[in-house]
C-alpha cells in the first residue's frame, strides 16, 4: 500500500471537499459569485491555518521522534571498542536532554506528549542497558584473561616436561619418572581448572528478599502490571514510575523464565527467579 504524506492527504481531501461544497452552492443553492468567492477565500485561509497547525503540532514532533528513535539502537554485540559504548552513551544522554526539552518547552497535544514521555523512558532504560553491557564486557574480558593465565601455567609445565623427556631425559632413569610425575600433576591441575569452569548446574536461582512493609495479598496479582503502584501516594513522593517490576518481568520472559513473589504485610517480600547459565 502506497504511503502518502500527511499534509498531502489532508490537502487533497480538503480541496476535494471544497470543490464539492462550491458545486453544491453554485448549482443547487444558487449562491452569488461574490458569496462563492468569499467562501473560497475563507476556506483557503482556514486551510492555511489548519495546515500550519498540523505541520507544527504533528509533523514536526513526529519528525523529531523518528530521528530520535534511530539513536536507540544498541552497539553491535561483537564490538570490542569501549569508544562504541561511550559514543552511544553520549548520544543517549543528548537524546534524553532533547526529549526533556520537548516535554517542557511548549504545549503539546496529549498523544504526542505521551509518545515523547514513553520514548524518554525507553531512552533512559537503553542507556542503563548500555552501561550495564559495558560493565559486563569488561568483567568478561577480565575473566577470560584470568582463565587464560591459569590455563597457560599448567600447559606450559606439561609442554616443558614432555620436551625435556623427548630431548633425552626419557632414557635417564634418574629423572624420567620425575618429569612424568610433574606432567601428570599438571594434567590433574588442568582438569581441576576445567572442572571449575564447567559454568555444572544448568540454571542459577536468584532470590531477593527483605523484611520491609510487605505487599497486601490483593495487590500481588497486579504488581507486575505497567504503572501499577501498591501505595500510589507514597510512590509519588519517592518518584516511583510503576515500571520497575514490569520491566523485570519482560526481561525474564525474554530469557524463557518467570518471576515468583511471596509477601506478607509487615513481614517482608521475597522475589525468586531462575536463569539458564
Amino acid at each position: 500500500m502506497k504511503r502518502v504524506n500527511l499534509l498531502t492527504k489532508y490537502s487533497v481531501l480538503f480541496f476535494l471537499l471544497l470543490l464539492i461544497v462550491i458545486i453544491i452552492l453554485a448549482k443547487l443553492v444558487n449562491v452569488s459569485n461574490e458569496a462563492l468567492l468569499v467562501s473560497a477565500v475563507t476556506a483557503i485561509l482556514m486551510y492555511a491555518f489548519t495546515s500550519f497547525f498540523i505541520h507544527k503540532e504533528i509533523r514536526i514532533p513526529l519528525r523529531y521522534l523518528y530521528r530520535f528513535s534511530g539513536k536507540l539502537k544498541l552497539p553491535a554485540e561483537s564490538s570490542e571498542d569501549d569508544d562504541d559504548f561511550d559514543k552511544k552513551s553520549d548520544e543517549l544522554n543528548d537524546l534524553i536532554e532533547d526529549l526533556e526539552s520537548m516535554k517542557t518547552g511548549r504545549v503539546l497535544n496529549k498523544e504526542i506528549f505521551e509518545t515523547i514521555n514513553e520514548l524518554h523512558l525507553i531512552a533512559k532504560r537503553t542507556l542503563h542497558e548500555i552501561n550495564t553491557a559495558k560493565v559486563f564486557r569488561i568483567n568478561r574480558n577480565e575473566f577470560m584473561g584470568n582463565v587464560a593465565h591459569e590455563l597457560r601455567t599448567p600447559i606450559f609445565a606439561i609442554q616443558l616436561s614432555i620436551e625435556t623427556l623427548l630431548d633425552g631425559a626419557i632414557n635417564d632413569e634418574e629423572v624420567n619418572e620425575d618429569f612424568l610425575s610433574r606432567a601428570l600433576n599438571q594434567t590433574k591441575r588442568l582438569k581441576e581448572l576445567v572442572d571449575d569452569l564447567d559454568v555444572k548446574e544448568k540454571e542459577v536461582s536468584v532470590i531477593v528478599k527483605d523484611d520491609g512493609i510487605g505487599i497486601p495479598k490483593k495487590d500481588l496479582p497486579r504488581i507486575f502490571e505497567r504503572f501499577y503502584r501498591v501505595d500510589k501516594a507514597r510512590s509519588r513522593d519517592i518518584g516511583g514510575s510503576g515500571l520497575g517490576l514490569s520491566i523485570v518481568k519482560h526481561i525474564l520472559e525474554a530469557h524463557s523464565s518467570h518471576i515468583k513473589v511471596e509477601s506478607e504485610v509487615d513481614k517482608g517480600t521475597k522475589f525468586e527467579f531462575s536463569l539458564k547459565r
